[in-house]
């Protein structure tokens, strides 16, 4: 049989842990681990010019300051291991890496961002907008606007 105080120390500790889990953005709204890490810019950080859109060159300067932060090793390309500390839902590695050789470049990422850029710019403006970046499966409002576009 567990003491008393035994049993109390445990709630109170359970108690306590509570209160260190990350909370939702919102009532009723799971929250998403490490999607709004340090790496990581809300869509108002990265829209610069204010205009309540981004634009391929908005996003591609985070994506290239994100890359440059995870290139651990300076070589100028990303290892699988530090894609994969890159916070948040990815594409696949393997998805990204077009030559096969282990490693992606900045320019591996930037083709294949445009691609999913123009895909995701619903009305060929050459911008997103938050309602077109909502349309994707992998959106979640405190989650990085570039997951799904370049990573």
């Amino acid at each position: 049989m567990m003491h008393f105080h035994t049993k109390r120390f445990f709630a109170v500790f359970f108690f306590l842990l509570s209160l260190l889990a990350p909370a939702p953005a919102f009532p009723g709204e799971a929250a998403v681990p490490g999607a709004a890490g340090a790496a990581s810019k809300t869509f108002q950080q990265m829209d610069k010019n204010k205009d309540g859109k981004l634009s391929m060159q908005e996003m591609d300067r985070e994506a290239a300051r994100i890359f440059n932060e995870h290139d651990k090793n300076g070589d100028g390309v990303l290892e699988r291991g530090e894609y994969e500390r890159i916070p948040g839902e990815k594409t696949k590695f393997e998805e990204l890496d077009a030559d096969r050789n282990g490693k992606l470049s900045i320019e591996e990422l930037r083709r294949a961002a445009k691609e999913r850029f123009d895909r995701k710019d619903r009305n060929a403006d050459g911008a997103l907008s938050e309602e077109e970046l909502r349309a994707s499966p992998r959106y979640h409002p405190q989650a990085s606007p570039l997951l799904g576009v370049y990573f």
